[in-house]
């Protein structure tokens, strides 16, 4: 086999198409360097999630609002708290947080459990976190400890679709929640935007226009790298400004930072935990449209 060019440029046009400068009508076989080998555009499920957790520190921020313009003998401010207990800001409430990767295999006949329970339960493929050892009680601020199972998460190369430039300003542009929501078109009235004809102050609803809710892919915190034969070859590495694992609460208010989720709460009536969303009521919910011919057209596995 004979080269008849090197060290030229190609250009993707989509996912079976590329274009060089110049033609080569002789060509019988291309070469790309610095792509992805094809084995890592791998969408089959791994198992692969992350055990988030956090610690509060209320009492920093409590103490440090109490005692702001609180003086001495001496007519000096007092001492107050200048961080958390974390070594961060003290206006963040977080003593800690931790994220800890986990994988559970497919096994035959064992389904993949993860909780957290203090009561050491065990599974035929499952992980079981524990609550603290230890745990210091504030009767003053209260304390809090958080353990939160993420199974999914977004697409980390997903980006929101751009606003259409036929709607108003007044218009609302949002992500739809897996129901596959119909938008509300204007119609200058019930859906209008001041200065419509038939707006009506108080009555009137801007209008609003949907798109698909973010693709969601398993829960990482890393770049995998147990790809190739040896299982030793790692995924290519990510843009700059794309972030794989979160920023901590300790440190951080802004950017991908992670929070505890809310909890489901309890039923009023009689005490019981109340109904959460969780990954698979999501899932359930993408399934149904799915069969129902969602315009969006959703794709979700196991169905």
């Amino acid at each position: 086999m004979a080269e008849i060019a090197s060290n030229i440029t190609a250009t993707r046009v989509d996912d079976s198409t590329f274009t060089t400068a110049a033609a080569y009508v002789a060509a019988k076989y291309v070469m790309i360097h610095r792509a992805a080998k094809w084995y890592v555009n791998d969408v089959s499920p791994k198992g692969d999630h992350a055990m988030l957790e956090w610690v509060s520190d209320f009492r920093s921020v409590g103490e440090s609002g109490r005692l702001n313009g609180v003086l001495d003998c001496d007519g000096n401010q007092v001492s107050q708290p200048t961080t958390n207990a974390g070594g961060g800001p003290v206006a963040q409430p977080f003593a800690g947080f931790t994220q800890t990767a986990g994988c559970l295999p497919f096994v035959p006949c064992a389904p993949k459990v993860v909780c957290v329970s203090p009561n050491g339960e065990t599974f035929p493929n499952g992980k079981t976190f524990d609550f603290p050892a230890s745990f210091s009680c504030d009767e003053q601020y209260g304390s809090k400890w958080w353990g939160f199972v993420q199974s999914t998460m977004t697409d980390l190369f997903w980006q929101q679709p751009h606003r259409p430039c036929n709607i108003k300003p007044c218009a609302k542009w949002l992500m739809d929640g897996g129901t596959c929501a119909e938008d509300s078109i204007e119609d200058g009235t019930i859906f209008a935007c001041s200065g419509d004809e038939g707006f009506v102050q108080g009555e009137s609803q801007p209008p609003v226009y949907y798109f698909a809710h973010a693709p969601q892919v398993e829960a990482r915190l890393t770049v995998p790298c147990n790809y190739g034969v040896a299982r030793n070859e790692c995924a290519p590495a990510l843009p700059a400004d794309v972030q794989i694992g979160w920023l901590s609460p300790v440190f951080y208010s802004a950017g991908d930072v992670a929070l505890p989720p809310n909890p489901p709460g309890a039923l009023a009536d009689r005490g019981a935990p109340a109904g959460a969303s969780t990954t698979w009521d999501f899932h359930q919910l993408l399934c149904g449209q799915m069969q129902l011919g969602c315009r969006f057209r959703y794709q979700v596995p196991g169905c």
